[in-house]
Parts: structure tokens; sequence; C-alpha cells
């Protein structure tokens, strides 16, 4: 918390107009109603989720006319990546289905909101051409695709047909289940998504087999 207390601060004494803040969706912790929107109060259920909360609450009392500063939720991002992670849903499964030709399920009817890192990385640089009115002080959802974890694993058993991947499915104890809804940042900045969950599995692939990892 004081480190994101530190970079706004330097941020701003450097001449910095635009400050965008990772946070992440799973500030909003478990939530019964259909549809999760920036209305709702967060209510984090881990330690990395509560100070995603704080910060957010630091950087949008940072934002000032000459300071532009703006929160994006995002969903878990999925695909490849330099820096590669393996212990999410998407990337975990894909690497599997690659590696061993079988998918592990545990549970499956749990929704997991997912967006794509080819969408990460076009919000973040279409932050930094947009009007600083439309976005200044405010906090915005990013996922398009709430997919059951058993749909992800049938999403990525049809990408890769060609490897004849089995899904095997087991009992689990986080029941953990939500839906992200990002019609605010589609109404505000008529955000339009340039990928998904099917098109990074292809992605991750390519980068799988050509001996990226």
């Amino acid at each position: 918390l004081l480190a994101v207390q530190n970079a706004l601060i330097a941020a701003r004494a450097a001449g910095v107009q635009l400050f965008v803040n990772a946070s992440s969706s799973s500030v909003f912790g478990i939530k019964d109603c259909a549809d999760v929107t920036e209305a709702l109060e967060p209510e984090p259920i881990t330690f990395y989720s509560k100070y995603k909360m704080l910060a957010e609450w630091l950087v949008t009392a940072a934002a000032s006319p000459d300071f532009c500063t703006v929160n994006i939720r995002p969903a878990t991002i999925c695909g490849y990546s330099p820096r590669q992670r393996f212990d999410l849903t998407v990337n975990k499964l894909t690497a599997d289905a690659v590696r061993k030709r079988v998918i592990t399920v545990h549970g499956g009817e749990q929704r997991r909101p997912n967006v794509g890192m080819s969408d990460a990385i076009n919000l973040y640089g279409i932050l930094t051409q947009t009007d600083p009115n439309l976005i200044n002080g405010r906090t915005f959802n990013f996922g398009f695709e709430n997919l059951k974890v058993i749909e992800i694993a049938k999403v990525i058993q049809k990408e890769l047909a060609d490897l004849n991947v089995e899904i095997n499915v087991t009992d689990t104890l986080d029941k953990r289940d939500y839906h992200i809804s990002s019609a605010k940042i589609l109404a505000v900045l008529g955000y339009q998504p340039v990928s998904s969950i099917r098109a990074e599995v292809a992605n991750l692939r390519q980068a799988l087999d050509g001996g990226a990892f």
C-alpha cells in the first residue's frame, strides 16, 4: 500500500499526467448477485485483494484536474506472456492439455471471468489516448467471458482438437462463483474486445510448442 502511495507522489512530482492502477476484480470477494458491477462494495477475502482495494482508494483520492488517475479491475488475465504464469485457470488447463493430453477440472460449475492478455495490452494503450474527463478518478471492471470452468475446459479441448484431449472432472471445496459486468467500460469508452479465451489458448499453445517454457 505504501508503495502505491509513493508511486503516486513520485508520478505527480515528475509531472506525469496519467496514472493507471492495475487493480483486480478479486476485490469483490464472493458475490451472490447475477452481475458484479462497480456500484457494489468490495468485500475482499485475501490480503492480496484487500490491499488492491485500499490502493484503489489512494488512486481515486489522488485524482485532480492536472493528474488523471484511473483504476482498472481486470478479470483473470489469460494467455501468453514473457513472464508466464501457469497457476491461473485458462493457462493451467491449456498447459495440461498440451503436455499431458488430459485436463483435470475441479468442480466445473464455478464461473471464472477471464480477459485476454491481448485485451489488457490493448486497453492500457487506449487509456493513454483517452480524454481524461472520461476516466479521471473512476474505476472500471474489465472482463468479457464469464465461463464456467467446465466450459473453459471444453473451449480448450475444441481449440486443441488435434491432440484428442480428455477432460477429467473431480470434486472441489472451492465453490467461488461470480460474474463480472463490464457494461460501464463498454458504455464510457466504447471498448470492444480484441481477443478471446480461445484466441489466447492458441497463442499459448504456439509458445508451448515452440519451446518457450
